[in-house]
């Protein structure tokens, strides 16, 4: 029997579900799932992460 991975499934092909959560799951006549995913690169909706600043702060004594 031949494995297929998830990102080889339409619509799936562009995230990353190792670091995703699933939010909820709806039954009826289908199955629904709602995500928090994360995007790779080549999705149309991806942004680079923000990148924080270590900021250097004095505290006068």
């Amino acid at each position: 029997m031949d494995r297929l991975n998830y990102w080889q499934l339409p619509g799936l092909e562009n995230i990353y579900l190792e670091d995703s959560y699933v939010l909820g799951i709806k039954t009826d006549t289908s199955i629904e799932f709602f995500l928090e995913a994360i995007l790779t690169e080549n999705h149309s909706l991806y942004t680079s992460p923000l990148v924080l600043k270590k900021l250097k702060t004095v505290i006068p004594l």
